[in-house]
């Protein structure tokens, strides 16, 4: 008996492909359960994780731990809330609001998701979300709803000061929030997950932890639950996946967003790069965009076209154009765009940032890591950049590197909540 089969039970089982976990880790976690269990050899474990559901909830646990925070990529919240003041709160009040947040790991993004809300003003009894996840144990994280500032990252924390107070071991949130959510245990591809559509589906960064026919089967699962004109968000890695499906791009940088059209509904077997890349294991951080599934050549690009001075749009906003343009998958423009901005205006630390997660997206990684090297040269405590940076050198095998970037990454996050 191998490790790959558990591999492939773990995939049979939950969807979770071991290659997207990175050098090592399930080889880690089986060693852990195996010392735990006193099961001396890997056929003797294999056999108890056949035989145990509780052992099999164990193995996912240990090697589905995410970090993640409050409000984690501000777009994404910013184009639901604009899409449910336009579209909900001028309607007659039917019914109430259904969201979905799955994974919905230690409980930041459903909180975060019911905060926004209240926030743009529609009131608690409107909406209701449902949250699962297929890791028993930050599911007791997320019903205890005591943070740390770990989880409050970025300047505006003006949020914290209204819904949360402060308790013997961190932040904890009001009642009002928490009973906003519920949680229960489940995996996204359970057909039996949900008797009803959503409104809006969060599905961020789980999707890149699948292989590509796991991913297809995934996208089919979405389109059942997302509702005809509903909103689906996924993570930046993962929008490839969005084509020839029913949904389509809500046109808002950086925000991963897809509406659900009426005219189409049937979803059929996206192409997805040739070698799907994915995050370390955080379901909720890497901001790179989605490649369009074309070959993976390098990520240089012609040089760009000269700006004149006098005629040019502002640096500010051709980045936001090149934002765009990522999002929407034209990677190379988007590339052309950002290098003829820096050859006008000299380096730039938000150049440089999407240089390095376009040419990840587009497989070339000793690009990436020259630019997000550039980006912590200009900015030192650029906490994306340094996570980029781990997760390029995991992926390289090189562990002392990534977990060097990793700790400068959690310090400054930490120092951001403090701020």
């Amino acid at each position: 008996m191998t490790l790959a089969s558990i591999a492939h039970y773990l995939r049979t089982t939950s969807g979770l492909n071991e290659a997207s976990l990175g050098s090592g880790v399930l080889e880690r976690a089986v060693r852990r359960r195996q010392l735990e269990t006193q099961t001396p050899t890997i056929d003797a474990y294999h056999s108890l994780l056949l035989a145990s559901p509780e052992e099999l909830q164990a193995l996912l646990d240990d090697v589905t731990v995410p970090e993640t925070s409050f409000f984690r990529d501000p777009g994404v919240f910013s184009a639901l809330t604009e899409a449910i003041v336009a579209d909900w709160l001028a309607r007659p009040a039917l019914r109430t609001l259904r969201i979905l947040s799955a994974p919905c790991s230690t409980g930041e993004e459903p909180y975060s998701i019911a905060m926004a809300l209240l926030d743009a003003g529609l009131p608690a009894d409107r909406f209701s979300i449902d949250a699962i996840d297929i890791n028993s144990r930050v599911l007791a994280t997320a019903r205890r709803a005591v943070y740390g500032n770990g989880a409050f990252r970025g300047r505006d924390l003006a949020f914290r000061e209204r819904y949360f107070h402060r308790a013997a071991h961190g932040w904890e949130l009001n009642t009002q929030v928490r009973e906003c959510v519920r949680f229960r245990h489940g995996n996204l591809l359970d057909p039996q997950l949900a008797s009803h559509t959503y409104d809006v589906v969060f599905c961020r960064n789980l999707l890149i932890y699948f292989d590509p026919p796991t991913q297809a089967q995934a996208m089919v699962r979405l389109d059942a639950l997302v509702a005809n004109g509903g909103l689906l968000f996924l993570g930046p890695a993962e929008t490839f996946l969005t084509r020839h499906t029913a949904f389509e791009s809500l046109g808002r940088p950086m925000s991963f967003g897809f509406r659900k059209t009426e005219a189409r509904t049937a979803v059929r077997t996206p192409n997805p790069p040739a070698t799907p890349r994915a995050p370390r294991r955080d379901r909720s951080v890497v901001h790179a965009p989605a490649a369009n599934p074309q070959p993976r050549t390098s990520a240089h690009v012609a040089p760009a076209a000269p700006i004149a001075r006098d005629e040019a749009p502002s640096v500010d906003a051709l980045f936001d154009r090149a934002e765009t343009l990522a999002n929407d998958g034209r990677l190379r423009e988007a590339a052309e765009l950002c290098r003829a901005c820096i050859e006008r205006e000299g380096p730039s630390v938000r150049g440089y940032f999407l240089l390095g997660v376009v040419a990840d997206a587009l497989g070339d990684g000793e690009q990436a890591l020259s630019y997000f090297r550039k980006v912590i040269y200009l900015q030192p405590g650029h906490e994306q950049a340094l996570l980029h940076l781990a997760l390029l050198k995991r992926q390289r095998g090189e562990v002392e590197r990534a977990n060097h970037f990793e700790r400068r990454a959690r310090s400054v996050g930490r120092r951001d909540g403090e701020a």
